[in-house]
This record gives C-alpha cells, structure tokens and sequence, in this order.
C-alpha cells in the first residue's frame, strides 16, 4: 500500500513540473508578442514620418515650380515693357532702316 501513495506523490510532481513548464512557456511567449508588437508600432512610426516628408517635399517642389513659372511670366513681360517703353525697339528698327537705304 505503500506505492500507491508513491506513484501519485511522484504523478503530482510531474504535473507540477510541466505545469511550471507551460507557464514559463506561456510568459515567453507573451513578451515575445509585446516585442514584436513595438517592432510594429515602432516601424508604422517610422512610415509615417517618412511619407509625410515625402509628401512635404513633393508639395515643396510643386510650389517651387509654381513660383518659377510666376518669376518667369513677370521677367518676360518687365522685359518686353521695357523694350518697348524705352523705345529701345524703334531705334533699333529705325536704324536698321537707315542702314538700308
């Protein structure tokens, strides 16, 4: 009679075992997930930052273009003003008419 209790005691210690087991297991196993879940969140972060700066830069270099093509528009019409306000034109053509007869 005395095994009987021998093998149960030996039974309960091999349950304990294992049950220590599964939840040292079970511990990894949710700071494993913890981690990979600061990878995501540190990584979607990350994205974020990059595409907004993408985004600023691409919207940067559309209102550069804008206001080059604006510059260029005033620099072509300050130029023509000037040609022909100053007469700069109808010297030249006169000049050459003058040098044509």
């Amino acid at each position: 009679m005395e095994d009987i209790p021998l093998g149960i005691e030996q039974r309960v210690d091999n349950h304990e075992r294992r049950i220590t087991e599964l939840e040292k297991n079970q511990y990894e196993m949710k700071n494993g997930m913890l981690r990979i879940e600061n990878t995501v969140l540190q990584q979607g972060k990350e994205q974020k930052d990059m595409l907004s700066k993408f985004i600023d830069h691409f919207f940067q270099d559309r209102k550069d273009v804008r206001q080059n093509k604006t510059k260029l528009s005033e620099i072509r019409w300050q130029t023509i003003a000037t040609l022909l306000g100053g007469g700069g034109v109808l010297v030249l053509i006169i000049q050459w008419l003058l040098t044509k007869i």
